[in-house]
């Protein structure tokens, strides 16, 4: 991870790109579309943009427990669309029909 300032605790293009796995391209390709969903919104600095690692930290947990809520959504949703089964040998009203 490549830390800006130890201070305030400030990443640059590289080290986001470090931590999120993705190509520095990427990251300022991201940012300069405004895509919040695969980075987090940068603070400016002059010309710069930085990234804290506390608002990082933030953003991470918010795309993971959204990651959680739509895995149970999508949970449910398929249960919902499962066929409700019966226990035992179907009645002979059911097996013609």
């Amino acid at each position: 991870m490549v830390v800006v300032s130890s201070e305030r605790q400030l990443l640059n293009a590289q080290g986001l790109s470090q931590l999120l796995g993705i190509s520095v391209q990427a990251v300022r390709s991201y940012t300069s579309r405004k895509n919040w969903d695969h980075v987090p919104p940068p603070g400016r600095f002059g010309n710069l943009n930085k990234w804290s690692v506390r608002q990082y930290d933030e953003w991470l947990a918010e795309k993971e427990t959204a990651a959680k809520q739509e895995a149970a959504r999508q949970a449910e949703l398929l249960d919902a669309l499962k066929p409700k089964r019966g226990r035992g040998r179907p009645r002979k009203s059911k097996e013609v029909a």
